[in-house]
């Protein structure tokens, strides 16, 4: 969410932007025809790596409005596989950065891209989904993982990873080098530098594991910052995928310590269940046992005018432009929320101390494949972090979402109904002591 202070600082940045084109077309051409062969070949798998591509003005550009680590812009993951800051979306950053991300999904930046890797007909991703800005402070660090294989929101398939990396006077003793790993995940092939001006390109399949596993060893005052950005085809060649994988998988690597944070799918699996449970079969279950003993309804809706009122409490109403639903509509049973970007969010009201340990049943219809998320927040700590939250996957259409609350949980929870635009119908919504 892009609030009010960082709206009006991108207005006024708009005024001071430079328009440049920073990419000579024919310059880039003849660099990817040079690297075509190199590409293919590379092992594990196809990728490059180019040192001084771009010029320096425009990724200083991008240095001058990089958002501090403490900027309300980032989106944080939090947990055993990912401890990094993103933006999401290009509304998040300057103008000026915008600019020059412009620039990487332009005809000339495709047509480099194309030649180089041999895959035709790229598109690129105007929302950013995923992409953008990424930053890593002293101790992150993001595991060995593949990425996405489908943009859900287009039915696309992304093909192509490129980071740019600007980190200046980076030394090696810091760390943070993206490691590239074979098709078994038994040994780490190539290991990249992240230095100022280095751009890394690779083909993105099902077996193409990448990461940067080790925490960050960097002064406090020094991030790890990087541009990344993701290119798609309308289909792709047969056998690049395990279709059983849809989200970013984490593995382990060889006698690394196993974690039960193997997916984004839940974000406090660890905390709340055995690795090998689903925890929403144990939300489910517990959910059952509550109803069997009549224990209380502690907040509850599924009447249209009365759930209407309950979220659009004080300052918090969840119809906002800037929370990314541009309209609620009611009617029938519940509230329909139209999601104008990839993050919606809706605030609950406030809810008794009671809340902790509690149990919640959300009945959504949601528009695509895509993900339910919960946020809470602790008596010391009345924010919200992507470490504190619930992930849920859910489906198209008609979805029972059963979460169990840890027990640290108060205040007022925040809910995402999925990370996509749309239109989302929250049906009921039940909390249970």
């Amino acid at each position: 969410m892009l609030s009010r202070e960082s709206t009006s600082q991108r207005e006024q940045s708009s005024s001071n932007v430079r328009l440049k084109l920073y990419l000579d077309s024919d310059t880039i051409q003849s660099v990817a025809r040079e690297n075509q062969q190199r590409y293919s070949n590379n092992l594990p798998f196809p990728h490059i790596v180019l040192d001084g591509l771009f010029p320096d003005e425009a990724l200083d550009l991008v240095l001058e409005d990089f958002p501090s680590p403490e900027s309300k812009e980032w989106k944080r993951y939090q947990n055993n596989s990912e401890r990094k800051l993103e933006t999401q979306g290009e509304g998040k950053v300057s103008a000026n950065i915008s600019w020059v991300l412009y620039q990487l999904n332009s005809a000339p930046f495709l047509h480099f891209l194309e030649t180089l890797t041999g895959i035709d007909n790229l598109i690129p991703d105007p929302y950013f989904a995923g992409g953008g800005l990424h930053q890593i402070q002293r101790g992150g660090k993001l595991g060995i993982h593949t990425d996405p294989h489908n943009y859900k929101r287009f039915g696309l398939d992304r093909r192509v990873n490129i980071i740019i990396y600007l980190n200046k006077d980076w030394m090696e003793e810091f760390g943070g080098c993206l490691e590239l790993w074979d098709k078994d995940v038994s040994r780490c092939v190539q290991k990249i530098l992240p230095i100022y001006n280095r751009l890394v390109v690779f083909s993105s399949t099902d077996w193409t594991y990448h990461g940067h596993p080790e925490p960050l060893n960097c002064p406090d005052d020094i991030t790890r910052k990087s541009i990344a950005l993701y290119y798609y085809t309308n289909g792709r060649p047969e056998g690049e995928l395990n279709e059983g994988n849809r989200a970013s998988r984490f593995v382990h690597r060889p006698g690394e310590a196993q974690g039960p944070n193997s997916s984004r799918k839940n974000c406090r699996l660890n905390d709340l269940v055995s690795a090998s449970e689903d925890p929403g079969e144990i939300a489910k279950r517990a959910w059952s046992d509550l109803l069997a003993k009549r224990e209380s309804l502690i907040y509850g809706v599924e009447d249209s005018e009365r759930m209407s009122a309950d979220f659009e409490l004080d300052a918090y109403t969840w119809i906002a432009n800037e929370r990314g639903a541009e309209e609620a509509r009611t009617g029938g049973k519940g509230v329909t929320v139209v999601a104008t970007n990839c993050d919606p969010q809706i605030m609950l009201p406030l809810l008794s101390s009671r809340t902790s340990g509690r149990t919640m049943k959300v009945q959504m219809s949601s528009p695509c494949e895509t993900f339910f998320q919960v946020f809470y927040q602790t008596a010391t700590e009345p924010f919200y972090l992507e470490e504190r939250s619930i992930r849920v996957e859910t489906g198209v259409g008609d979805n029972d979402i059963y979460i169990l609350l840890p027990s640290e949980c108060s205040g007022r929870l925040r809910m995402d109904p999925g990370c996509a635009p749309g239109a989302y119908r929250i049906k009921s919504l039940e909390i249970r002591a």
